[in-house]
């Protein structure tokens, strides 16, 4: 019976697109549980904020190389066993997460393996995803995949609030860790996918010079989506005490986009993705300046769900125009690609907030940067 079942389970996940989702989806309703309160656990016990700042900057150069790492990997050993990896540095993170307080030399060790797992994670989603995925249709796809982690939002972030309030961060890493076991198994039943690999320094260069306007374009983007999953709620704690305030920011972010999201992907193949993201773009801009005058945790959870219904205009259009350049390339190596402009928007965030600890609130305003750029992208 249960060979059976799996014989059956293997046919429908021979569609690479299924298995993506359903993984996809279990995935982040275990991240949605931990990855928002992670700088929330760094401050209870008792690290600065220029540490956690400094962790996120190692986090994100680190990605970078654990990119590479990762190509190389799934090529010589599959992307399954990429996976059942990352699983490792997965749990290794948790460990050292939930050890941490007796453990306090781990801090920066966390991460490094937190990079490792994020890397082999995302190189299998997006080469997969790309390879899979038809042009004329991949509007309607990447609203699907963008989907999935904002419906798992709707309620991952508020029970990982409740798990913490009532029994503490340890408990939640456990009950994180045993999702995020899960999520795997739906590339255990897939045929193999194949995978070439020959990214070199003068791919790099020559990928730069032939998309400059889309590497300044992921370098910008990488900003507020950093702002809202990390430097907004440390804010929030910070100011109002209240690990469950967290929670429900992460929520409205979520809720704001979901509908918005699936509307988007289906219709961005038949509208132009420039009109939908222009438009997003100006009522993000505002939004961001609200937030950056908001002084309420009432106009906070209101502006989230602006963002998030409105950022769906946005960054679906985007992420389309992402596959779209894989697929017209080498996928894997445009994957790869993607990583460097992202890393280092990321790393110029941190670096200029640790000139802010006294004022992180400014950061906020940094989030209209990429939305002013795509007024006219």
């Amino acid at each position: 019976m249960l060979k059976n079942l799996k014989k059956k389970l293997a046919v429908s996940f021979q569609d690479w697109k299924f298995a993506i989702y359903v993984m996809h989806l279990v995935n982040g309703i275990a991240g949605g549980l931990v990855g928002i309160f992670i700088p929330i656990y760094f401050l209870t016990l008792g690290y600065s904020l220029s540490q956690i700042f400094i962790f996120f900057i190692v986090n994100n150069f680190a990605i970078l190389l654990f990119s590479l790492t990762a190509s190389w990997f799934a090529k010589q050993f599959g992307l399954v066993k990429t996976l059942l990896l990352r699983l490792v540095f997965l749990f290794l993170n948790l460990f050292l997460l939930y050890n941490l307080k007796t453990l306090p030399n781990s801090f920066y060790l966390i991460s490094v393996l937190s990079a490792a797992e994020i890397a082999f994670y995302w190189f299998t989603v997006h080469v997969v995803f790309a390879k899979s995925s038809e042009i004329e249709s991949i509007g309607e796809h990447v609203g699907k995949l963008a989907v999935i982690p904002k419906m798992a939002s709707l309620v991952s972030p508020l029970l990982g609030a409740g798990i913490t309030a009532l029994f503490g961060f340890r408990a939640l890493f456990l009950f994180a860790g045993g999702a995020f076991l899960v999520s795997v198994v739906p590339f255990l039943l897939i045929e193999k996918i194949p995978l070439e690999v020959k990214l070199n320094f003068h791919g790099v260069v020559d990928y730069i010079k032939r998309y400059k306007k889309y590497f300044v374009a992921e370098f910008l983007m990488s900003i507020p989506g950093e702002i809202e999953g990390f430097v907004l709620p440390i804010f929030l704690f910070l100011t109002f005490r209240d690990v469950l305030s967290v929670g429900f920011l992460a929520t409205c972010l979520a809720l704001g986009g979901v509908v918005l999201t699936l509307l988007v992907g289906k219709y961005s193949d038949r509208v132009s993705r420039k009109t939908f993201m222009r438009i997003g773009s100006v009522v993000l801009i505002a939004a961001w300046l609200g937030m950056y005058l908001a002084n309420n945790q009432l106009s906070f959870y209101g502006l989230s769900g602006i963002i998030g219904f409105f950022g769906a205009l946005v960054f679906v259009p985007f992420s389309s125009i992402f596959y779209i350049n894989a697929k017209n390339n080498h996928v894997e190596d445009f994957v790869i690609f993607r990583e460097l402009p992202i890393s280092l928007g990321r790393i110029l965030l941190y670096v200029t907030a640790l000139f802010l600890l006294t004022n992180i609130k400014l950061t906020f305003l940094f989030s209209s940067l990429p939305f002013l750029f795509f007024l006219f992208y």
